[in-house]
Order: C-alpha cells, then structure tokens, then sequence
C-alpha cells in the first residue's frame, strides 16, 4: 500500500482526497479499508462522494483525532463517547462513474461497506438479533429523511431500491470494517434519465444507540441512461394433439403448436441456449378403483422447452415442441394431463411486461384412454 502521511486532526473542517491503491497504480487486490478508516465520524449529517478521473473525491467535514502508533498500525479514531459504537457507511465505486438503465441490477456496479468508529461493538441484524441494516436509496438530491426508506415499484423521491435493504449484516468491532450484500438491487423500471444521487443510510431503523447519529448516511451520484425499447412476448393461440405413434419411453407422446408474438416495442434477443418458450405438466389424473382420482406425475416435471431467434416487434413465430413418453411403466401416461405454456418462464431476456408471458385463454389438457399403450405398444 502507498506510503501515507499520518496526522493528528482536530475540530478542522478537512478536505481528505482518497486515492485507493487499486486505482491509483497499486497492487491488485490490495485490502484498502486502513485508507478508508482514515474518514471516520464526521459532523454533517451526510457525505457526498463524487467522481473525478481515476480517484474518488470525498469531502467530509471532520472532529476527530487519528492517531497511529506504528507504520502499520490501523489508525484509531477518538472524539466520540467510547462506551457507544458509532456506524459510518460507505459506497465503492471503483473510481468509476456509474450509469445504469431503469430496471437495472447496480449491484455489480459498487458496494456497500460498513464501519464502526466507536468504543464498542455494534450489533449486526439478523433473525435472532435486533441491529443496523443498511438501506439503499434513490434520491434526486443528497438529503435522505430519517427512518427507513419506503418501497414503491414506480419511482418516487428516496424511493428504496428493489431489494435494497440489506438485512443481514455482522457484528462490527471498535475499529473494523465489513463489505455488506444481500443480492440484487434494483433501479426503479419508469425512473426518468437524468443525474441522481444513490445513497445509503446505515441503521435507518436506529435500532444501534451511537455517539454519533448524524454521520450514518453517503451518497454517490448516478445517471439513469435512456432505457432501451424492450420486447413483450405473448402467447395468443396454442394447441396440444397426440403424436399417433406407439408407446415407448422417450417418444413422442404429445405435441404442442403455439403461436408467440412480441407486443412490444423492441425485438427480442435472440436465445437458442435456453427455454425461451416452455410447456410443463401441471396436473395429471389417472382414474383407478371405480373413479378415485390419483396424481401420477409430479406437476412441472414433465415437458419440454425451446430456444427462440429474435422476434421483430409486431412480428409472429410458431413453435411446435413434442412432450415424450416418460422412462416409466406406460400405464402412468395413461390419464388427463393438465399444462402451462410459458415464455420467458426464466426471466431469461428483460421484458416491458412480464405478467402476459401465460397461455391462459383456455386449458391445454390432453386425455391418453385406459389401455391406449396396451393397444399401441412400442
């Protein structure tokens, strides 16, 4: 790690320009919080981390004392009440300017970290235990009110991100810091582009008494890029008929036609890797002893799926998939089989409207006779 001066700061509004080694010519990989310790509490009730070329700027107006008893040592951190934890966050960027497109996962594009410069522990939550959680919030401006942020699917000011609480957080020692995560988070899908702020406020909920409750908030500036126009597949007609051919395990039993339209305004990609349209069992019923009804196949086990080449918006394709024989005793596909035609089940491309992707004008349900196998053996 670059040689750094060490100074004693005290009741000094500073100016601290962060440089990590990572995007400053150093070491790959190198562990870089010992630099961002050098932040600590701070007396404003936000910070705001902007971007210039390849180091992150960060001003901070400060009221502590850092001290360092060794080359190596961590920099302790004094000021506040050593009996209270006092929690600070942290969003790394990269040294990158982050741009994203409405329904977008940021996740990947920075991460939140958490420190506690106080004199004892902070509780992280979890199911067992009350402690900080982390919001992450999208914001026109740099003051995010107090409390946790609402969730709305549409944009609202400090609307939380789509999975943007993150719940799950460890239990933080005087002087640690800790990278925090709980999966994806979303940008809201009809967010207009433009310049915003995405910011993050640790122990939104307060549930962490601290010596300093006015330093729990950061925000770096993000600009929301025009979405791109987005596909829409529908199913608008479908059929299921037998194949006509004998019974034999992996054979063609049934097959299914169907129409897929884009209503969109974009094309679709093109996937021919994945099950871009799929047709899965959801009920079957045999009839046995006098018409007891029995469930002879595990629902969303039996089908099959396709690729699909792009599909011009407007534009129609069929698809024909056949649904084989299973590898069992021939009398279980004897029965009415019940299924779902799907596209886009695995959310596999980004889509205007996921909720029109199901068959669902009519039930598409094939009768195999009693004896049918017995009549048409393989």
């Amino acid at each position: 790690m670059k040689e750094f001066l060490r100074k004693t700061i005290t009741g000094a509004n500073v100016l601290i320009l962060l440089c990590l080694t990572s995007y400053c010519g150093g070491g790959k990989g190198e562990d870089n919080s010992a630099l961002l310790a050098l932040l600590g509490p701070q007396t404003t009730s936000s910070t705001t981390t902007v971007t210039f070329g390849e180091a992150e700027i960060i001003w901070a107006e400060t009221n502590i004392q850092t001290t360092s008893d060794s080359q190596n040592a961590s920099p302790g951190v004094s000021g506040g009440d050593p009996s209270l934890p006092d929690l600070m966050v942290y969003l790394i960027t990269g040294g990158r300017k982050v741009e994203v497109k409405p329904g977008e996962d940021v996740s990947q594009k920075l991460k939140a970290q958490v420190a506690n410069f106080g004199g004892i522990l902070a509780n992280g939550s979890r199911p067992a235990q009350e402690g900080y959680m982390v919001d992450l919030i999208l914001s026109q401006d740099s003051v995010v009110p107090e409390g946790y942020a609402p969730y709305f699917p549409d944009f609202k000011e400090d609307v939380l991100l789509g999975g943007g609480r993150i719940s799950n957080t460890p239990d933080l020692l005087p002087g640690t810091l800790a990278y925090v995560s709980e999966g994806s988070n979303i940008i809201p899908k009809n967010v207009p582009p433009g310049d915003y702020n995405l910011c993050a406020r640790v122990d939104a909920g307060s549930k962490v008494a601290e010596s300093n409750e006015q330093n729990n908030t950061v925000c770096v500036p993000i600009t929301v890029q025009p979405s791109e126009p987005l596909p829409d597949l529908i199913i608008p007609r479908a059929s299921i008929y037998p194949s006509g051919m004998k019974c034999r395990a992996g054979k063609p039993l049934l097959y299914v036609t169907a129409e897929i339209k884009n209503i969109g305004q974009g094309p679709s990609p093109k996937r021919l890797d994945v099950g871009l349209f799929t047709v899965l069992h959801e009920k079957s019923e045999r009839w046995e002893n006098g018409g007891t009804q029995i469930e002879s196949i595990e629902p969303g086990t039996w089908g099959n799926g396709v690729g699909l080449e792009s599909i011009q918006p407007g534009e129609t394709v069929t698809v024909t998939l056949s649904i084989s024989h299973l590898n069992v005793d021939s009398y279980y596909m004897e029965g009415k089989h019940t299924f779902a035609l799907r596209a886009n089940l695995g959310n596999w491309i980004q889509e205007s409207n996921v909720q029109n992707n199901k068959y669902s004008k009519k039930t598409i349900e094939y009768t195999i006779p009693e004896g049918f196998c017995k009549s048409h053996p393989g």
